[in-house]
């Protein structure tokens, strides 16, 4: 599990990372926020991220269980509910250029148009190199932990169980959620950053 505050956005603006650290960046907080799979992750194209008056839609793909399904499930995020996010996106988008819609959302012109399901892995090691963060002893963190930190955190924070599967693709009626489900995380002002949009009101 993972419990970290991640606050690429401000650094992506301050610091003005090489582009291969902003890409990852980029995606490693794109998928804490939706509580990404890797597979996930790698599916977003360029067509799969969209603003509205809405807010932000990610249409996702390459979900498990879903894989028959001819119709993406759409993630609308208000307008600022994640502080910080849509200025990262904007960075990223600018950095990295128009790409064709069909590319990976996180390609760089440069680079591959396509994502390794395997690659979020690589990425968040690199945005943990760069923020100069490591593990506790005996533990290691892997791009799934990105997915098992969102869902603990949101739960931490009380977001009812329907939006936490909602948005992590679960069933609620299946038991596999609570694997994902640390209920010794705490609350946390980065949670709330995060999450605190999932709240019922």
């Amino acid at each position: 599990e993972i419990r970290l505050s991640l606050v690429g956005s401000e650094m992506c603006i301050r610091d003005r990372p090489p582009p291969h650290i902003l890409q990852a960046l980029t995606a490693v907080v794109v998928s804490y926020c939706l509580f990404l799979r890797g597979d996930s992750t790698a599916g977003i194209c360029a067509q799969h991220v969209s603003r509205g008056a809405g807010g932000l839609n990610f249409a996702l793909g390459k979900e498990k269980g879903r894989s028959a399904d001819p119709v993406r499930r759409v993630i609308t995020l208000p307008p600022q509910a994640v502080p910080g996010l849509e200025q990262l996106l904007a960075r990223w988008e600018k950095v990295r250029g128009p790409i064709p819609r069909t590319h990976s959302y996180f390609a760089l012109p440069e680079g591959p148009a396509s994502v390794n399901p395997t690659q979020l892995d690589s990425w968040l090691q690199l945005v943990l190199n760069y923020l100069n963060l490591v593990p506790p002893a005996g533990l290691s963190w892997s791009g799934h932990s990105l997915r098992k930190g969102a869902a603990s955190a949101a739960n931490a924070l009380d977001v009812p169980l329907q939006r936490i599967c909602y948005i992590g693709g679960w069933s609620v009626l299946s038991s596999a959620v609570h694997a994902y489900v640390d209920h010794t995380c705490p609350p946390s002002d980065a949670a709330r950053r995060f999450f605190g949009w999932l709240i019922h009101k």
